[in-house]
């Protein structure tokens, strides 16, 4: 379970392409928590590269780990979309979904004409 967690956003090379997906991370988890390694296990480079740099910054629960055993891991799913018609800096919006999801979604201006 997420016990700090940090919004991650939408690369704006990704908006600006419109590129919507699903990433798929593994996380190597430290004994206080903190996320030692994300590793890309599927997903749109753009967004993975966003998602990665994001969950570096998350901490978790203590994981139980046996002395001299590698690190544990999770595997942690983003899943991008964009709403609306994308415009200039949309806004980013995200919410954590138990036990490892992130859906992040941008929610771009309307277009006044």
């Amino acid at each position: 379970m997420a016990t700090s967690i940090e919004a991650p956003t939408y690369p704006p090379l990704g908006t600006q392409a419109r590129i919507e997906g699903v990433v798929k991370l593994r996380l190597a988890l430290a004994k206080d928590g903190k996320v030692l390694r994300a590793d890309v296990l599927s997903g749109n480079g753009v967004l993975a590269d966003s998602a990665k740099a994001n969950v570096l910054t998350w901490r978790f629960l203590a994981p139980c780990s046996t002395e001299g055993a590698p690190p544990p891991t999770i595997e942690f799913t983003y899943d991008f979309k964009l709403i609306g018609e994308v415009t200039d800096r949309p806004r980013t919006s995200f919410h954590y979904e138990h036990p490892y999801k992130v859906p992040v979604t941008a929610r771009a201006r309307p277009r006044t004409p």
